[in-house]
């Protein structure tokens, strides 16, 4: 997704919340020059229907758990590929050749582990966390 309105490029960005009056204090000490734009909720949510419809190319079991985040379950996937993690490179790269957004996923034997790699490696990485480095010592 491209920013539609020059007058917001290259500045620093926040949205409405409860600590607006903070920020905009903040953005007053530092001198820096804030333009509050409105989220336009319809645009994300139709990135989302389209980043999902990927998802599907590849496994019918996909949990979604926010507009910018979903677990896939790509253990018998429609595509025969082997390995997960070759799988989430096929995903990040048909996301960002259709939208022109960077994605970051982690791979692993349960969700949490793979939370735990999506964290690492932000913007746009790849993690796989495997069973044997997840034991516990």
């Amino acid at each position: 997704m491209k920013q539609k309105e020059k007058r917001v490029r290259g500045r620093p960005k926040g949205s409405k919340n409860k600590n607006k009056t903070e920020v905009i204090l903040t953005s007053e000490l530092l001198r820096i020059q804030l333009i509050f734009v409105r989220p336009r909720f319809d645009v994300y949510r139709d990135i989302s229907t389209s980043i999902h419809a990927i998802f599907k190319r590849y496994t019918d079991l996909v949990e979604g758990v926010a507009l910018d985040e979903v677990y896939l379950d790509v253990s018998e996937n429609r595509q025969n590929i082997t390995y997960a993690s070759t799988i989430a490179r096929h995903i990040k790269t048909a996301i960002f050749q259709e939208t022109q957004l960077t994605a970051t996923a982690g791979v692993s034997i349960n969700k949490f582990l793979a939370k735990m790699g999506s964290g690492q490696n932000k913007p746009n990485g790849l993690t796989v966390i495997l069973p044997e480095d997840a034991i516990a010592q």
